[in-house]
């Protein structure tokens, strides 16, 4: 069984739209292939899907948290994110995820997996950013490990880039320069309920107004909400019935919270550096895949 990734990337480009904006397509599922997502080629159809298959699972929230806000607020947000997707109904039957938060947080910001040993799915802001090698223009970036041989999902780690802060809580109908692009303030909501699709398996829309939507403007809070298109994605991978009916809410190998360095990790200190940098006027929600080794990670630039 050899593990693979598949990353989705939150691009920023400037003010305008992609060019599948009028290509009204149904929604995307990740895959096992190799080749990256593009802005001409959104959804990569080759390769095997991916999937849970397990009904139950935990994500831990950094320790460090984000300096926007306090950790009740943030592990509110991040609980409605999930809830969105949590409180679809297939043909008026959930699905039958159960997903907690950890009590104890994590203390490791990587995205990684270990094929022995205990995991954890890790939801982390990362101040560092460039020391990662993601793209400096990234809010977020979404790590989806599976068997390349099956599609099976087994961990999943979401980082979000602390420098495109600060993230707070827009009002319902978006912050001010919402429509332009120009908010002083990113909706985190707007932004994790997006990543949590991917955590689930779904790639990105050309369906605009939904949820999995490639492009989003700053400050906007239309992603909170599923459309359609979303929940189509979400019933298909998951009808009701499909998922297993035991339910183990540890990782594969056990929950361990920290990350070792033995695993390639390292990183492991939590800090967070001062705001900078200008604040883009829209994102493209862009996803790539690439293959990880069991140590050392091979990066590619994302296409643009």
């Amino acid at each position: 069984m050899r593990p693979t990734t598949a990353l989705l990337l939150a691009l920023v480009l400037g003010l305008g739209t992609a060019s599948s904006t009028n290509r009204a397509r149904a929604y995307c599922r990740m895959t096992t292939s190799t080749t990256a997502p593009s802005l001409a080629q959104p959804c990569v159809t080759d390769g095997l899907p991916l999937e849970w298959r397990r009904r139950c699972f935990e994500y831990s929230v950094d320790v460090g948290g984000s300096p926007d806000m306090d950790r009740p607020t943030l592990e509110g947000i991040i609980t409605a994110s999930f809830d969105a997707w949590l409180n679809v109904r297939c043909g008026g039957v959930a699905p039958g995820f159960e997903v907690r938060e950890t009590p104890d947080a994590s203390v490791c910001r990587e995205a990684e997996y270990r094929g022995s040993g205990g995991n954890v799915n890790t939801i982390a802001f990362l101040d560092d950013w460039a020391a990662y090698d993601y793209d400096p223009a990234a809010f977020a970036v979404t790590t989806v490990w599976h068997v390349t041989a099956t599609g099976e999902i087994l961990d999943v780690d979401m980082q979000l880039n602390q420098t495109l802060g600060p993230y707070g809580v827009c009002p319902a109908a978006g912050c001010p320069g919402a429509d332009t692009g120009t908010a002083e303030m990113a909706d985190l909501q707007n932004i994790v309920t997006h990543e949590i699709g991917h955590v689930f398996g779904i790639g990105h829309s050309e369906m605009p107004g939904a949820a999995m939507y490639a492009v989003s403007r700053r400050g906007e809070t239309d992603k909170r909400i599923l459309r359609t298109d979303d929940t189509d994605a979400f019933c298909a991978i998951y009808p009701p019935g499909s998922l297993p009916s035991e339910c183990a809410f540890p990782p594969i190998g056990g929950l361990r919270l920290d990350c070792p360095a033995s695993s390639g990790g390292g990183r492991c200190a939590v800090s967070h550096a001062e705001r900078s940098g200008s604040l883009p006027a829209w994102a493209l929600l862009l996803g790539t895949s690439l293959l990880i080794g069991r140590r050392k990670r091979r990066r590619t630039r994302p296409s643009r």
